[in-house]
């Protein structure tokens, strides 16, 4: 009789003013609980967010077993919102890599480029921007670029003794220093390299 009564009043409600969502799907559940895995997380929020004792009495379920559905979806919700954090993390994580790719190959072209336009030849005379650097630093080896070391290293010693005034000697140890600095920077970028092939042989075994 109870029940009977309760469906008019339910109607006499829904003539005047809609039921709120969460009694529509207290209404549905108290059907067949199976119903919730056609809920959206909207109508998981809106089952949250009643006092347990009403949702315990619209849906017909003890209080206690009305408190588990509750943390139930909440700890659904919980975890899908944990997923899209996760996608997203990894989708900027790849959009990231994926943009330090494409700078540095937008560097070795500026550079390549720069090397063609700008940088002086390797078999040609110094630059006089050059000149100035072996003249005033006290080791001008590490204010060259690459090109520059190897533009000093390819100079015929006489010819470089002559430009900068100085004894064989100290062209013998510039040229020296320049081409250990060299060797130096092309371990550099070895080793980086390792490093980056390592960093991306990790990011495909990624699942």
């Amino acid at each position: 009789m109870w029940l009977t009564q309760e469906s008019v009043e339910q109607d006499d409600v829904d003539s005047s003013n809609p039921l709120p969502r969460w009694k529509v799907l207290a209404a549905q559940l108290r059907q067949n609980l199976s119903n919730i895995i056609l809920f959206s997380e909207a109508d998981f929020q809106a089952l949250i967010d009643v006092q347990t004792e009403d949702l315990s009495r619209e849906i017909a379920i003890p209080v206690v077993k009305a408190e588990m559905l509750k943390s139930t979806l909440q700890g659904l919700l919980d975890r899908r919102e944990e997923e899209r954090q996760s996608k997203e993390l990894l989708e900027l994580y790849i959009k990231a890599m994926n943009k330090d790719g494409t700078e540095e190959a937008s560097m070795d072209e500026t550079d390549s480029e720069a090397s063609r336009q700008g940088e002086p030849s390797k078999k040609g005379p110094l630059s006089s921007s050059v000149i100035t650097i072996l003249r005033g630093k006290r080791a001008p080896y590490l204010s060259l670029s690459n090109e520059q070391l190897e533009a000093v290293c390819a100079q015929n010693p006489e010819a470089l003794s002559m430009a900068l005034n100085q004894g064989a000697e100290h062209i013998e140890n510039l040229q020296a220093a320049c081409a250990g600095e060299l060797q130096k920077r092309s371990e550099q970028v070895q080793c980086m390299n390792s490093l980056s092939s390592a960093s991306q042989a990790k990011r495909q075994n990624l699942p």
